[in-house]
């Protein structure tokens, strides 16, 4: 399921760099309909310089409700289940907000749990970026990048399957800027693949090793990874996640101000 929603992700950004709002609209709405987290490129994608793609914005809104409006025929209030369940669940693996909530946090003396703080930091960063986007006149593969990384960066349910998005718009945004000669940039996307793809080979070889541990007999407890023995790194992983990622976000964002490009609407509408 991640896998093709962060495919859909990555295609909707190639429809949208092609000039095909309507596509690309189409494409994010499934992604939506499918996951929540995607709607974070919705306002990134609408971008164009300092203007406002309304042809993308309104098919994307009409698509969207149209999926919603079907969801809610078939199956009832059960559509935002998975909404309401997430929104209640408190902060897991990858997320910094489980590593201040754990046991190896500085803060824990003081307070228990930040997760309620992932919600409004989530929004100001993102906004904060989506501000910095304007500002500079960013391509839209580049604030798609930004706001997939702080969206990783400030949400509490930090699962690695979230993080496949990461390799793909790390792609296509390499491919659209080749930052072949800043060492600092092309030093944190190589830290940052690296890691991601550590993590999930971390948490799938913990999972299946704590499973033969068990002998089969109790799965109940190990049905992540992780666990068993493994059990304190949940403790400690989410601050190296944490700060790769935001050492990420500000690489990019200093290699966008410093090299900027023709944005991608003046390209595709180029004659």
């Amino acid at each position: 399921m991640d896998c093709l929603v962060a495919a859909l992700c990555l295609a909707a950004l190639a429809s949208r760099q092609a000039d095909r709002p309507i596509a690309a609209a189409l494409l994010l709405a499934v992604a939506v309909l499918l996951k929540i987290y995607p709607i974070v490129f919705a306002p990134f994608i609408a971008l164009e310089g300092r203007r406002v793609n309304w042809t993308f914005v309104s098919s994307f809104t009409a698509l969207l409700a149209v999926g919603l409006a079907l969801s809610l025929f078939a199956w009832g209030e059960s559509t935002f289940h998975s909404a309401t369940f997430n929104a209640g669940r408190g902060s897991k693996l990858f997320s910094i907000f489980r590593f201040l909530r754990g046991d190896a946090s500085p803060l824990k003396n003081w307070v228990d749990n930040f997760d309620h703080m992932s919600l409004p930091a989530l929004v100001m960063g993102g906004g904060l970026v989506f501000g910095l986007c304007w500002k500079w006149r960013l391509p839209l593969v580049s604030g798609a990048f930004a706001a997939i990384l702080v969206t990783l960066l400030m949400y509490k349910l930090g699962h690695p399957q979230f993080f496949l998005v990461v390799p793909l718009t790390t792609g296509l945004w390499y491919a659209h800027r080749l930052p072949l000669g800043d060492r600092i940039l092309i030093g944190t996307l190589v830290a940052c693949m690296v890691w991601v793809a550590f993590m999930g080979a971390s948490y799938l070889i913990t999972h299946y090793f704590t499973i033969i541990e068990v002998g089969f007999t109790d799965l109940q407890g190990c049905c992540s990874g992780l666990a068993g023995r493994w059990g304190f790194l949940r403790e400690w992983v989410g601050l190296p996640t944490f700060a790769i990622l935001l050492t990420m976000l500000a690489a990019l964002m200093r290699y966008e101000r410093r090299y900027p490009s023709p944005a991608v609407y003046d390209v595709a509408q180029s004659p």
